[in-house]
């Protein structure tokens, strides 16, 4: 929403795409939210990272460095390839890159005829899914470490598994939500 900001040029073409028109109100709550972030960053158990991240930025450059650059990697993709982990890269950033970086909002809203329907961008709808990918993925890390490091461990880390994690994962429920018509405008 700030101009000036590459974010800032997708999300114009997008409201283009909706027919709508962006505010100045938006723009200053997203103001407002940077303001917070920068707060938050200026704190003691954030500071010496952001203080790194500040110095990499050049001159010219109005945002961070990315992260992963950090580590030596060209992108998020490079560092999966000199990781091994390109399916993981595959399944989970393409799935969840779009809605961390509030990219998926098209899927939030609805034009229907008589008017247009926001759902909330965050909700519930598909817990069940993402965190049966989300602890799947940490019990999969957590095994990984254990077999480089502990592998005298493994077979309590299985039987802990089957025991007690397994049958919980194939608990979780999930959360519908309905769109109740007096909330188009």
């Amino acid at each position: 929403m700030i101009p000036a900001t590459g974010e800032h040029e997708g999300f114009e073409k997008a409201i283009k795409d909706l027919n709508l028109t962006e505010n100045q109100e938006m723009q200053e709550e997203a103001r407002k939210q940077v303001a917070i972030i920068d707060e938050l960053l200026s704190k003691d158990d954030y500071k010496e990272i952001n203080a790194e991240f500040d110095k990499m930025k050049k001159p010219v450059r109005i945002y961070d460095q990315p992260w992963y650059q950090l580590c030596g990697a060209k992108s998020i993709a490079a560092m999966a390839r000199q990781l091994q982990i390109e399916p993981q890269y595959d399944i989970f950033y393409s799935q969840f890159s779009e809605i961390a970086h509030s990219e998926a909002f098209r899927k939030h809203i609805l034009v229907k005829e008589e008017g247009i329907v926001f759902e909330p961008i965050g909700h519930l709808e598909g817990i069940q899914t993402f965190l049966n990918i989300v602890l799947i993925l940490a019990l999969r890390i957590y095994q990984t470490i254990l077999n480089e490091y502990r592998p005298g461990e493994l077979s309590n880390f299985s039987r802990k598994y089957s025991e007690e994690w397994r049958s919980r994962l194939h608990t979780i429920k999930d959360v519908k939500y309905t769109v109740p018509k007096h909330t188009t405008i």
